[in-house]
């Protein structure tokens, strides 16, 4: 009887987690968004398309470096807001 207590339990956390997840996703994807697009494009091929950098120069039609320091910058920026937001490492 108590083991389906603590399942029940478990399975309230793992959706709670979940809703929590979904909605950094969704408040990060709107941070990115506001991004420039010189930014998001890069964030994008990075992350999403899961494109190397140099994938990403080539694409792009830019120096390695450069696509280096954009993804750098953009992460910055997220950082940025992520601790205006209060959200902390």
């Amino acid at each position: 009887m108590f083991e389906n207590i603590s399942m029940v339990k478990n399975d309230e956390e793992d959706i709670e987690d979940y809703v929590i997840n979904k909605e950094q996703i969704a408040w990060l994807a709107s941070e990115i968004n506001q991004l420039d697009d010189i930014y998001k494009a890069v964030l994008e091929l990075k992350y999403v398309n899961e494109f190397t950098d140099d994938e990403i120069a080539t694409f792009l039609k830019i120096k390695k470096k450069t696509v280096q320091m954009r993804l750098y910058r953009a992460k910055i920026m997220l950082r940025k807001r992520l601790g205006e937001q209060g959200y902390e490492r």
